[in-house]
């Protein structure tokens, strides 16, 4: 598994890269999952990859460096919050964004509490979706930026 250092040397440069940021979405829904690719790759977001599980989830965040993850919260194999703890305990400058069809207080207190940057009901619209990601990827980017610079190598 590489680290958060390995992770953050890969992440292309924000002024060269034409791209809102860099998305990786992880939905158990094919559909879903490209209706959304369609969406953020049309706001001019750089759709990475795709998983249909937690666990492919967790590798293509290791593999693609993803600024941000739009996470279902649950999937097969692994649930989106065990995805979260595992991609946020390797690469702390990746931010997660939870994605569920379920509007519960409970879900949304416990992506809190993992480390998800914020909870969101599917049918959320497109702009606040757009708006809600472009904060995260300056996040993600602020925390890599913050690594970099404590990091003594």
């Amino acid at each position: 598994m590489a680290h958060a250092g390995d992770a953050r040397s890969r992440l292309r440069d924000p002024e060269t890269s034409g791209s809102l940021g860099r998305v990786l979405l992880a939905d158990d829904d094919p559909l879903v999952r490209e209706a959304l690719r369609d969406l953020l790759e049309d706001y001019g977001f750089d759709v990475v990859g795709e998983a249909g599980t937690g666990v492919e989830a967790v590798r293509l965040a290791d593999e693609r460096a993803p600024e941000v993850v739009l996470m279902d919260v649950r999937m097969p194999e692994m649930d989106g919050i065990r995805a979260t703890m595992e991609i946020r305990r390797v690469h702390p400058e990746i931010q997660i964004v939870m994605l569920s069809a379920y509007d519960e207080e409970g879900f949304e207190r416990e992506a809190e509490q993992i480390g998800a940057l914020c909870y969101l009901v599917k049918g959320v619209g497109g702009r606040l979706l757009r708006d809600v990601l472009t904060s995260a990827v300056a996040t993600a980017r602020g925390v890599a930026a913050r690594l970099t610079a404590d990091d003594p190598a």
